[in-house]
């Protein structure tokens, strides 16, 4: 398990099942308590994909963001084309509350032109940039599943 440059987690004793300290940065590390519980949800949700609201389902014929019965198709499939990937579809973020500093970290996950990367910006809106599967391979051991 390579820890990722830049990350380092941490247990409180008293707490080490539901509570992580999570250290981003080189030297002038920002210190932030995360329920384990909380970031292990937003990982999952982050290998996943979009979770739909259980609350809302898009009615047939009915696309998000578009005009009902306009297709999704792109012109270029008829010709066997694959269209390109739009900026959207290669991000996905899930927030994580943070216990100490009280705030909300949120996690990105980029994954564009075969990079892909997790970023995390902590409350203060400072911004750690990480390889996503190196955290991926540190977390697994570490969070509950």
């Amino acid at each position: 398990m390579a820890r990722p440059e830049g990350m380092r987690v941490g247990y409180d004793p008293e707490n080490e099942t539901e509570v992580v300290s999570l250290y981003l940065g080189d030297g002038n590390e920002n210190h932030l308590v995360v329920n384990a519980f909380d970031l292990a949800g937003a990982m999952v949700q982050l290998e996943e994909g979009y979770v739909q609201d259980p609350f809302f389902s898009a009615m047939e014929g009915e696309g998000l963001g578009g005009v009902a019965g306009e297709s999704d198709e792109s012109p270029d499939s008829d010709l066997g084309l694959e269209p390109s990937r739009s900026t959207e579809e290669s991000y996905l973020a899930a927030e994580v509350e943070t216990l100490e500093p009280a705030g909300v970290m949120l996690l990105r996950r980029v994954n564009y032109e075969g990079n892909d990367t997790l970023e995390i910006t902590g409350p203060d809106g400072a911004v750690y940039t990480f390889s996503y599967n190196q955290v991926v391979k540190y977390f697994r051991p570490i969070l509950p599943r």
